[in-house]
């Protein structure tokens, strides 16, 4: 291992720390001909940041979309909330992985929402260390024989354990197209019960694993289960429920538009199935959570625990299919952690003209983070917080604020939005902005059961 490989110049402009109020972060590498990009953020309890960043130094064209390919390594910044700055750099003679990870695949032949791929991705799901998964291939030109691994690096760059996870995706969809790090990983509420890797597994079977990592960084599976699953193509949120367990929640959209003779039967729909981990994976019939009449299509869900009041949330855009695609509206349903649901509200969105896709987050000290994210020749985002009752607050930047393509971004604990800029030249940026805190103190979640 070395981590100093790629030494790496900082400028940094921000106020007295990190994450305490509004700054702009400049980190400037140490290399040439290549071109950056900050592909990944994650985050932890204690508000620190970790950037992934990858080094494209090559593109061709392909059947399916544009491939670029990568410097062999794993660069990693980690930003702590005193202001350090960590670098790790790692190659993949350290890692001892194959050079199909150091690829980067963007699928906008395909679909455009595919979006851009890499095989190498890292996720947080245990305070100080960071799960970073990969390909192993028994043949690196047949997708079918990809598994996916994983490895837990420790903040010194140390690695600490590899573990086998299964096979990689290939999406029936588009003709068995290898798509890689579509598997979700999911922190359990209980810091001692690990956390869900929920993986689509062919057309109709999700593959759950309930996994651990120790406090020595060992990679342990508690359980594994196959099970049914009629959402493959819908949009689809797994959360840790406040009991301990799980749940995945997904949509049903509707292609239809009423019937005049028949304006009843159901049109479409947010539904769930409850996962209880003990000692062994046990699956809940689906619940429902809404259902109307009225044809509609989904296009964005997230859920989550209900920071600002009790249980869960989830929260949806939908647009109606007797309408035209210019009028968004926003759904949020607030229920408990076996499906008991005691508020649905939906209403238009604060549209903004030109823009179809939205992302909203719920926020610990109240409210939801709102934004508009329009892709032109850069990727435009417009935000603001939006209160239980529809008001909406602006955010500390303008609008609209320049993003990088992907628009990777977290929202800290302490309720800062953090995202990066365009990247240029040697140099990248990140914003921490903190958002409006519609509660003087940070909310604890009411625990529930039922």
């Amino acid at each position: 291992m070395k981590l100093n490989l790629l030494l790496s110049i900082l400028s940094i402009i921000l106020f007295s720390t990190l994450v305490t109020s509004d700054s702009n972060i400049t980190y400037t590498e140490n290399v040439n001909n290549t071109q950056l990009l900050v592909y990944k953020l994650i985050n932890y309890e204690d508000n620190t940041v970790v950037a992934q960043i990858l080094r494209i130094n090559n593109k061709i064209d392909t059947s399916y979309g544009r491939l670029g390919y990568l410097d062999n390594y794993l660069s990693l910044r980690i930003f702590y909330p005193n202001g350090t700055i960590k670098p790790i750099d790692l190659s993949i003679d350290d890692l001892k992985i194959q050079p199909l990870n150091f690829h980067i695949f963007s699928y906008n032949k395909v679909e455009p929402g595919l979006g851009i791929r890499c095989p190498i991705e890292i996720y947080a799901v245990k305070s100080n260390f960071i799960l970073v998964t990969y390909i192993v291939a028994e043949d690196a030109n047949n997708s079918s024989t990809y598994y996916e691994w994983a490895l837990t690096l420790d903040f010194n760059g140390n690695i600490r354990s590899n573990f086998k996870l299964g096979p990689s995706f290939l999406d029936a969809k588009y003709g068995n197209i290898w798509l890689p790090n579509v598997a979700q990983y999911i922190p359990n509420a209980d810091n001692e019960k690990g956390f869900l890797r929920s993986a689509s597994k062919g057309i109709s079977d999700v593959n759950l694993q309930q996994l651990i990592i120790t406090e020595d960084g060992i990679i342990n599976q508690l359980a594994e289960l196959d099970i049914p699953f009629p959402a493959t193509n819908n949009l689809v949120s797994t959360i840790a429920t406040l009991d301990g367990n799980y749940a995945i929640i997904y949509s049903n959209n509707t292609n239809s538009t009423t019937d005049p003779q028949n304006p009843l039967p159901t049109q479409g729909g947010i539904y769930a199935q409850f996962i209880e981990i003990k000692e062994n994976i046990v699956k809940y019939e689906p619940v429902v959570l809404y259902q109307t009449t009225i044809p509609l299509v989904f296009n964005y869900l997230i859920c989550s625990i209900n920071y600002a009041g009790t249980g869960h949330v989830c929260v949806s855009t939908f647009t109606l299919n007797n309408q035209d695609n210019s009028t968004i509206y926003y759904l949020t349903v607030q229920f408990l952690s076996r499906g008991s649901v005691f508020i649905a509200t939906a209403s238009k969105t604060g549209q903004i003209q030109g823009i179809l896709q939205y992302n909203v987050r719920s926020l610990r000290y109240g409210g939801f983070f709102f934004c508009g994210i329009q892709q032109l020749v850069q990727t435009n985002i417009y935000g603001y917080v939006l209160e239980d009752n529809g008001n909406q607050i602006p955010w500390n930047l303008i609008n609209p604020t320049v993003s990088n393509i992907r628009f990777t971004h977290v929202i800290l604990p302490n309720n800062t939005l953090v995202f990066p800029q365009p990247e240029g030249g040697q140099s990248w940026n990140l914003i921490f902005t903190d958002l409006p805190k519609l509660q003087k103190g940070k909310i604890t979640t009411k625990k529930n059961f039922f």
